[in-house]
């Protein structure tokens, strides 16, 4: 017979079934075994953190978007020159140093037993012994970089454009399927939703016709080349931002409702007399809006319409001077900014003509009948306006017979105008060229070229030998040379004996006495020295005249007689006195 187990008591005297009692025991060691664990991860420094940082990004950052391969490949490439432009940033350091021993042009270096330039070279690129891949890069500016262009992939030698090619899509030899086409480096087999496909399109065959700016209403529509700079695709339609509009090709402010655009593409104020102030129809400084149908800006300092004040008009015939109604200036005159009446610039009032005339230049004049300026040179003159200046054509020498930059000639030296010709004055001729008087030249003697001796004179067209009386003036005869010398100084006389000039003594005249300051000999008043005496001699007086030997004779008489003191006259020779050759008429 089987004996059944009794059940436990605890100490409150509760039964207790042993199988429970072995599972409450269970359940203590799970839970002493969850908080030993729980002890070791919280000690652990690394777990920690590592379970902290991995709960709060799964918490707070969202999973990254996801690339198209193109982007991808884009990415690994830019990582890739980063790279590889640090490493060759380190090698170009060291190989600076080496340089400097070497005896290569700048930029080229010394790689081995060559001078390379290494910001071009594919095997030495950024520093020495650094290669380029020779199919997919080429050396530039020291890096080694892909050689096709941005975006582009160079897949089995060739550059393609992984965002586009059905063989290459994503990735070099990426191919999709028959069926598909390559949008944006993926495969698709069409586009999605409020999509349209654009076979044409070189870049994205998907476009959404009703807000891409590059496919606006229809594929290949670009807003901004075929509709206006700026502007965007809305439902379909290109259009400018708010308050704008299209002017040539681009999108500018909307003109308001008193404003035009003009050719330009600026917005004008359709009133002439206000302007574009900040997008508003504003009057120009000076002037006021007083509103009305057309030009409503006004000058109320000078519009006699509206002279004051917009309701003042004066009347008829008055003018507004500094904002009050004046009677008009005289005809010809006008306001001046003082508000006085006055000529116009370059006028002044000619009282003989009563009228504003013009302001004449050089020596014009202004002549009758209306006051213009015009040439008047006096009577007997044939005036000619040469330029600015007024001359005298028939007498001028420097515009004989006309202008000289026209028709006239400039005469030459010695020679004068006569009735619009030059000529040589009255008692000159003309002998090569130079106006010449034959009647004393020594090289022309009565005739041109008829020359005179070295001893010789010509007087009245005649060579003749001097005597004392045909010397010229400042000049004394010299018997001894049969010529005439130079006149002798103040102090001295001629000594017509020795034939030169000799110091004038006072010792032995009784008229001179020596001057205190000069030493020299002084004539007494009432007498004076002559050209060929030492002595003093009484002076001839208004009414007489001194022969070349000392007399002296009225002007009614000549001298006659010898040489010398004492004199007497003779009765008078028909000619003027100082004329007369001594001793003779």
């Amino acid at each position: 017979m089987t004996e059944k187990a009794s059940p436990d008591k605890d100490k409150e005297g509760k039964t207790h079934d042993s199988g429970s009692i072995r599972r409450r025991s269970f359940f203590i060691s799970i839970l002493v075994f969850s908080v030993i664990i729980n002890s070791l991860i919280s000690s652990s420094i690394f777990s920690s953190s590592l379970f902290t940082i991995s709960s709060t990004h799964a918490q707070q950052t969202p999973p990254p978007p996801r690339q198209n391969p193109q982007e991808r490949q884009d990415e690994a490439n830019q990582r890739a020159q980063q790279t590889q432009a640090e490493a060759n940033q380190r090698m170009q350091e060291r190989q600076a140093q080496a340089d400097q021993r070497t005896q290569c042009t700048s930029p080229k270096r010394l790689c081995g037993n060559n001078c390379v330039d290494t910001q071009t070279d594919i095997n030495n690129c950024g520093s020495c012994d650094n290669p380029c891949d020779p199919i997919n890069e080429k050396c530039q500016g020291g890096f080694c970089v892909n050689k096709c262009g941005l975006g582009q992939t160079v897949c089995d030698g060739i550059c393609i454009d992984t965002s586009k090619d059905p063989l290459n899509c994503g990735s070099c030899d990426s191919p999709c399927n028959e069926d598909q086409f390559c949008d944006g480096g993926a495969c698709k087999s069409q586009c999605g939703p409020g999509e349209t496909f654009c076979s044409n399109d070189p870049i994205v065959k998907c476009r959404n016709l009703q807000t891409d700016d590059t496919s606006c209403g229809a594929c290949g529509r670009n807003c901004e080349t075929m509709f206006a700079a700026d502007s965007t695709c809305v439902t379909g339609r290109c259009q400018c931002p708010q308050g704008q509009e299209v002017s040539n090709g681009k999108c500018v402010p909307t003109c308001s409702a008193d404003m035009v655009r003009n050719p330009s593409g600026v917005c004008e104020c359709r009133d002439p007399t206000k302007v574009n102030v900040n997008g508003q129809c504003q009057c120009v400084a000076g002037r006021t809006d007083c509103h009305t149908a057309e030009s409503s800006c006004k000058d109320l300092s000078s519009d006699a319409g509206y002279c004051g004040a917009c309701n003042i008009k004066c009347a008829s015939g008055m003018s507004c001077v500094n904002g009050k109604c004046e009677a008009p200036c005289p005809e010809g005159q006008i306001r001046k900014p003082d508000g006085t009446c006055g000529c116009p610039d370059g006028q002044h009032f000619s009282t003989t003509f009563g009228k504003c005339v013009p302001i004449c230049e050089g020596n014009q004049v202004n002549v009758p009948p209306n006051g213009n300026c015009g040439c008047d040179l006096g009577p007997g003159t044939f005036p000619e306006k040469c330029g600015s200046m007024c001359v005298d054509t028939a007498h001028d020498e420097n515009n004989c017979g006309g202008c000289a930059n026209a028709d006239g000639d400039i005469c030459g030296a010695g020679e004068i105008c006569n009735n619009g010709s030059c000529t040589c004055a009255l008692g000159q001729t003309m002998c090569n060229g130079q106006c010449i008087n034959t009647q004393t030249s020594k090289q022309n003697c009565g005739a041109c070229g008829t020359s005179c001796n070295t001893d010789e004179t010509c007087a009245q067209g005649k060579c003749t030998k001097p005597n004392t009386n045909e010397c010229p003036l400042g000049q004394n005869f010299d018997p001894g040379t049969n010529s005439c010398k130079s006149k002798c100084t103040s102090n001295e006389f001629y000594n017509t004996v020795i034939g030169n000039c000799e110091q004038r003594t006072c010792d032995s005249d009784p008229n001179a006495t020596v001057c205190s300051t000069s030493g020299n000999c002084v004539c007494n008043s009432g007498f004076e020295h002559i050209a060929n005496q030492n002595g003093c001699v009484p002076k001839c007086g208004d009414t007489h005249y001194r022969y070349a030997d000392g007399g002296c004779c009225a002007f009614t008489a000549s001298c006659q007689g010898p040489t010398g003191p004492p004199y007497t006259c003779a009765p008078p020779c028909p000619g003027p006195p100082a004329s007369s050759p001594q001793n003779s008429c």
